[in-house]
């Protein structure tokens, strides 16, 4: 039981740790000192020049020594190197300096290897600055591209109201305008001489419409009949010529403004019209008052209200 008890009491004991005594205040103030030291003569820290002036200083001290070592005689070495021939100084100096130009050989080499890592490095960061820039430039011509879309687009909606606005009004007076013009009355006296005439119509009957959509749909045939009637029978055989309404004039200036802004128009507009072949209409109606089938035209400008 003693045995076990000693063993316990010698093994249940801990240890107690030692305490590192503290550093004095003298050491920490000269390592603080040393550390501001070294951050003003070193900047950018260890440098391999630092390493060549630190390697160049130990062979001074190392030349230096030899120099005031004591020789087997016991004069110093300094005093042999004196009093020695050229020739063996020279070859003692060339030997001191060729250890010195090895040291910077080799600090240039490290010079220009660290010189050439900030290089790849400086050249990474601008390709990552270049990408960014591209990235930036790409992103504002994306953004300036969508800008001229929306203004393309807001142009185009413009464009269409007035061309709308345009159409309607010039689609409003074309339709009161034809049917004040009495065409049906127009009549043209046709034969091969005065004395055997008969009389003729090339305007058929326009219906009346409610709309001026239903006025556009009829003007193209209108016209287009009109001028087949007059090429089958002939100029030559014209004997007597109605006036030319000033209406026929009118009408020709709404198509023309019609025809101007169908360009403008909304896609859904535009086909309905190309439907209607207002085109043709406004080129068959100047045909027909180019024609010669008339005593005298007059046109006069268009009266919009």
């Amino acid at each position: 039981m003693s045995s076990l008890q000693t063993e316990r009491g010698s093994f249940g004991r801990r240890r107690k740790r030692t305490r590192k005594p503290l550093r004095s205040n003298k050491t920490n103030r000269a390592r603080v000192r040393l550390r501001q030291a070294i951050r003003i003569w070193m900047p950018n820290g260890w440098e391999p020049i630092d390493t060549g002036w630190l390697l160049t200083l130990g062979i001074v001290l190392l030349v230096e020594w030899l120099a005031y070592s004591p020789m087997s005689d016991g004069s110093a070495r300094i005093e042999a190197f004196l009093k020695a021939d050229p020739n063996a100084v020279g070859d003692t100096l060339a030997g001191i300096f060729s250890a010195l130009a090895f040291v910077w050989i080799i600090v240039t080499v490290f010079m220009q290897g660290t010189e050439l890592a900030a290089q790849r490095e400086e050249l990474v960061l601008t390709r990552e600055e270049m990408e960014r820039q591209r990235e930036a430039t790409q992103s504002m011509a994306e953004s300036l591209e969508a800008q001229a879309d929306i203004f393309k687009d807001e142009q185009r909606q413009r464009a269409e109201k007035r061309s709308s606005e345009c159409f309607k009004d010039a689609a409003n007076q074309l339709h009161r305008c034809l049917f004040q013009a009495d065409l049906t009355s127009l009549k043209w006296h046709v034969g091969p001489s005065s004395q055997n005439l008969s009389t003729v119509k090339y305007f058929g009957e326009c219906p009346h419409c409610e709309n001026p959509d239903e006025t556009l749909a009829l003007l193209a045939e209108l016209f287009s009949v009109a001028l087949r009637r007059i090429r089958r029978d002939g100029l030559d055989r014209l004997q007597y010529k109605p006036r030319c309404p000033k209406e026929l004039s009118q009408l020709r200036v709404y198509l023309g403004l019609i025809v101007d802004c169908m360009e403008l128009l909304p896609r859904a507009k535009l086909a309905r019209l190309r439907e209607f072949h207002i085109l043709d209409a406004h080129n068959d109606l100047s045909t027909l008052l180019k024609l010669p089938i008339w005593d005298q035209v007059e046109e006069m400008p268009p009266c919009i209200d």
